[in-house]
């Protein structure tokens, strides 16, 4: 092979590499509002996360919990932001992937769910449910009804009692589905529960506590750009704007923080008796 053939090669590798490099890492997040508030919420976040491993980084919202989960489990996006049911789910069908971080809300990495009413409601507690209208989140959410389910067992409430329910495609449609009337009480997640509360609702119960949102890498993104990125991750309450990013993508979150699969295994229990019950 000649010197000329020899340095040819050599650029095809060097342009070929460089191209990979500037390709657009693909940050994924599941539709657990509506897209174009997702898009608004993550957006300061994949700008920081560009500037932070020299990288350009796109968001794509799955349109369902299912697809979500079928994206970062055949590794069709680099990053996901999973809700811990959704996570646990990935890993039995996929099997397990680089954990990157997981949220901190006001100092804790743990959230729960609330069971809600509006304000003017004679509804006082859960015994009060047989016979109301029921309106959950997406079947496949943790707090939007996996945690919800799971928690009216407890109190000797089974799904047959309702007048009715309905699966919503996000928190955000629970809440307002209970302020105008729709229904008569709603399950969500805490945030949700709490940038809706002043509008006229009130809580009358709450779920368990469980391991917070997390971040996770696919399988084929290289380990030192895994690094990278976790490095950015925790990093990103020293950043300048750190806080505005992390109120965009939730009130209060105080920080990102390591994560094991050791930290869901309490939803993991609840998930296996409900699959022994032929509940899901």
């Amino acid at each position: 092979m000649t010197k000329a053939a020899n340095i040819s090669g050599f650029i095809i590798l060097f342009l070929a590499a460089q191209c990979f490099a500037q390709k657009p890492l693909i940050l994924g997040v599941h539709p657990y509002l509506d897209e174009n508030e997702i898009i608004k919420r993550f957006t300061p976040l994949a700008q920081y996360l560009e500037k932070a491993i020299n990288r350009p980084v796109e968001l794509k919202v799955a349109s369902n919990y299912r697809q979500h989960i079928d994206y970062i489990g055949k590794n069709n996006v680099d990053i996901a932001y999973m809700g811990p049911s959704s996570y646990i789910k990935m890993i039995k069908i996929h099997g397990q992937k680089p954990l990157l971080a997981r949220l901190e809300i006001n100092g804790k990495p743990y959230f729960k769910g609330k069971f809600f009413v509006r304000a003017d409601s004679k509804i006082k507690n859960f015994h009060d449910l047989p016979g109301k209208d029921m309106a959950f989140g997406p079947r496949d959410s943790t707090m939007g009804f996996i945690l919800p389910r799971w928690t009216l067992q407890k109190e000797n409430i089974h799904l047959s009692q309702f007048n009715s329910f309905q699966h919503l495609n996000n928190y955000t449609n629970v809440a307002y589905g209970v302020l105008m009337g729709d229904f008569d009480v709603g399950a969500t997640k805490e945030e949700t529960y709490y940038l809706f509360k002043d509008r006229g609702l009130k809580e009358i119960g709450s779920t368990i506590a469980i391991s917070e949102n997390l971040f996770i890498a696919n399988n084929y993104l290289p380990k030192e750009l895994i690094i990278k990125i976790k490095k950015a991750l925790f990093n990103l309450n020293k950043y300048s704007l750190g806080k505005q990013v992390m109120n965009n993508i939730q009130l209060n979150m105080t920080d990102l923080v390591p994560v094991a699969d050791s930290d869901y295994e309490n939803l993991r229990k609840i998930e296996y008796q409900f699959s022994k019950e032929n509940i899901f």
